[in-house]
């Protein structure tokens, strides 16, 4: 009995360790893979967006303003020779009373302009004159609407009237004030009106109505600024520096300026 048990066995273990053998020489070894390297991408840096530039916000540009047209200077020549022709007179560089009786023997009144360039733009033209035989005067002239220049005034008493433009003026209207005007006439159109004494700017002057010298006095106006603005006959203002109206007051009752 031992006998066969003992074979049975030996048959089991035998086939057994075939079994084992078999296994393990059937199963294939596993053949190594290559190893691919990889390229590693290196990381994208992120961008940032573009900046969107800022535009600076722009100031709107200032009105272009025009500047007030200015007169052309007045050519002094002009003013002279309508003087000159005027009053039949010599014109002096150097006035006085001996260059005037040189070589004079007519006796013609001699003048001297005395204006500044400002007034002669300005529409007024002031000259000392004087006669050999008859003293000193005084001679205005003023500019039309037409750009002529005539006689305003010849004087040899004292005057009250603003002489040079530009030039502070006082308004006179004998205790009614005097009226502004748009326009140089009293037939346009009134402003306003403004009180005795207002003190105002003269910046310019036309002549309305030319003189006869030496009897007989023109009409001009002055262009004002200031209290008021427009134009105001000449006869209605005094040269600031009187302080008052009194001298045009008795000169105007008296019709002469």
């Amino acid at each position: 009995m031992w006998g066969r048990r003992g074979l049975m066995a030996a048959a089991a273990l035998a086939l057994f360790l075939v079994g084992c053998s078999s296994s393990e020489k059937d199963e294939p070894t596993p053949t190594p893979q290559p190893t691919t390297a990889v390229a590693m991408t290196p990381a994208a840096t992120p961008t940032r967006p573009a900046a969107t530039p800022t535009t600076t916000p722009t100031r709107p540009s200032s009105p272009t303003v025009t500047p007030t047209p200015t007169r052309a200077a007045a050519s002094s020549t002009d003013v002279i020779d309508a003087a000159v022709a005027a009053l039949g007179a010599r014109h002096l560089d150097r006035f006085s009373r001996d260059a005037c009786m040189e070589d004079n023997p007519q006796g013609l009144p001699c003048i001297q302009l005395v204006a500044g360039s400002n007034s002669l733009a300005g529409g007024l033209a002031l000259f000392n004159g004087g006669y050999p035989d008859a003293g000193p005067f005084t001679l205005v002239m003023g500019r039309n609407a037409a750009g002529a220049w005539q006689v305003w005034y010849l004087t040899q008493q004292p005057s009250y009237t603003l002489t040079a433009v530009p030039g502070e003026v006082l308004a006179c209207g004998g205790g009614a004030g005097v009226a502004v005007h748009a326009e140089p006439g009293a037939s346009s159109s009134t402003v306003t009106t403004v009180e005795d004494l207002a003190e105002l700017t003269a910046d310019e002057f036309v002549l309305t109505s030319p003189g006869a010298p030496p009897a007989t006095r023109g009409e001009g106006w002055y262009h004002v600024t200031g209290a008021a603005e427009g134009w105001i006959p000449a006869r209605n203002a005094a040269a600031a520096q009187f302080g008052d109206c009194l001298l045009r007051d008795e000169l105007e009752r008296g019709s002469h300026g």
